[in-house]
């Protein structure tokens, strides 16, 4: 089991293995529709609750929701938590972030009744374990416990400690002041977090992109006696952090490229791309570490996001990975195809930005790929305001040098004037590769008028016309004196 991360693992609680077919039909003792004590529904929604898991069953859970808002007022605290521990408890093991009945407003009230002293050391962590399965959006309860830890009201084990952190980074909520108490815990008791605890943190102030001074001090003073031994999970993780903070520690990035090595073929889902690129960008690794995992992407491309995989395509290009060289018999070229293939299902969701990066990094190792070219011009058509004058430059730039013209992004720029004042100098510079790489082609037709075939209709002499008021405007903004 220590091979499998721990998000990959399954739940040790016997109900959540338990088939619904042998689960027991479980009966109130009272009619919940009578029920005027909210102990007493405290009491049966605990008892029977959890038991209530097909689909038959959301009828009657609707019933006790609407009881349970009607005796709000007059329910304790006490009562309140064990009525949303009890629904937090609807879950499976395959999808244990979210509940098989869900009543938002029910859940919401619950969480709106529930006063801060109700979370303690116990009930903490199984009321945010809840918030995160019921969806419920009420930050203010969580912040003032994450307060009252931070605080020393609430003390907590390591390992709760660390769950709790990382339940933060699960709902994308920032509190520099629980991450800050995090921080001088693992100081005080690094000898007392496991890896996984010091991953799981890692993984977490890199999803909330929040620095730590004294977290990475602490990974600096600690990390050379125990890297060695942490699982290639965590410690690509950790070199992940340091590449997306720009921390300037090349020894202990060195250790973690030497320590990668021998790791590589234990790695899964999408851990190979994942190291490729950190690696990569943080240059990290020796020619032989850098040729293994290229080896070894075959094995994750079907499991990788987009936005991995247009950063492993630029990986590789920093790694000069010729298209027409043979990694132990994968061609460099079919990797970017394979790679590419991939990207298209999701290519609408990158950024526009991402989306030039791919395109001129495979622009730049010579790899051509039509469909994919094909399909960013339909997104640029589709969504012409996504893509900035900067942007359209870059991509029509990077077409002309694969050969691939495309006349309907090129007369797109050209209706874009007011935006050149914002581009770049090195954008305005090219500028005239990025328009004459894409001329459409002219005919003559009866009359002796010219046309042009392709574009959105413009004329032979409009279209000069245009290139050159374009061109003098970038001139113009290039020539300033005190403008680049």
């Amino acid at each position: 089991i220590t091979r499998v991360p721990p998000w990959k693992r399954w739940p040790r609680n016997a109900l959540l293995r338990t088939p619904l077919s042998k689960f027991p039909e479980v009966e109130p003792l009272v009619d919940i529709s009578l029920c005027t004590d909210p102990a007493v529904l405290a009491d049966v929604v605990c008892e029977v609750v959890p038991w209530k898991r097909r689909w038959e069953h959301h009828a009657w859970l609707h019933l006790v929701c609407k009881r349970a808002q009607y005796l709000l007022p007059d329910t304790s605290p006490r009562d309140v938590v064990r009525v949303i521990l009890a629904f937090g408890e609807l879950y499976t093991k395959r999808k244990a972030h979210t509940l098989l009945f869900h009543d938002y407003e029910t859940y919401t009230q619950l969480f709106q009744a529930l006063p801060v002293g109700a979370a303690t050391a116990k009930t903490l962590l199984p009321l945010l374990r809840a918030y995160r399965r019921m969806g419920v959006a009420h930050e203010a309860f969580v912040r003032a416990a994450c307060d009252q830890v931070a605080a020393g009201t609430i003390e907590l084990e390591i390992d709760q400690l660390t769950e709790l952190v990382k339940l933060l980074a699960d709902e994308r909520i920032m509190s520099p002041r629980l991450f800050e108490f995090a921080a001088e815990v693992l100081d005080l008791k690094f000898a007392y977090f496991s890896e996984d605890n010091v991953g799981d943190i890692t993984r977490a102030f890199c999803a909330l992109r929040y620095r730590s001074q004294l977290f990475f001090s602490t990974l600096k003073r600690e990390l050379p006696f125990r890297l060695h031994e942490y699982a290639w999970w965590n410690l690509i993780d950790i070199a992940d952090l340091y590449l997306t903070f720009q921390v300037d520690d090349r020894d202990m990035v060195q250790r973690i490229g030497n320590e990668a090595f021998k790791l590589v073929f234990s790695m899964k889902d999408q851990y190979p791309a994942k190291a490729l690129k950190v690696l990569a960008f943080l240059e990290a690794a020796d020619k032989r570490t850098f040729r293994l995992l290229i080896r070894n992407q075959l094995r994750c491309i079907k499991s990788l996001d987009p936005v991995l995989t247009a950063d492993t395509i630029m990986a590789c290009v920093a790694l000069q990975v010729a298209p027409d060289t043979v990694y132990h018999r994968l061609w460099g070229g079919t990797l970017y195809h394979m790679f590419t293939v991939n990207l298209l299902k999701g290519l609408g969701s990158l950024s526009a930005k991402k989306t030039c990066d791919v395109v001129a990094a495979l622009a730049s190792a010579g790899q051509i790929e039509h469909d994919l070219m094909h399909v960013v011009a339909g997104i640029v058509v589709a969504r012409p305001y996504k893509f900035h004058a900067e942007h359209l430059i870059s991509l029509l730039r990077d077409f002309a040098t694969c050969r691939h013209k495309e006349t309907d992004m090129r007369a797109l720029l050209l209706d874009r004037h007011d935006q050149l004042p914002e581009c770049t100098p090195s954008a305005l510079c090219s500028l005239p590769d990025a328009l004459f790489g894409h001329q459409a082609r002219s005919f003559s037709v009866a009359g002796g008028d010219s046309t042009t075939s392709g574009g959105l209709g413009h004329g032979s002499e409009n279209s000069h016309r245009d290139d050159a008021e374009i061109l003098a405007e970038a001139s113009r903004l290039l020539c300033a004196p005190g403008a680049y």
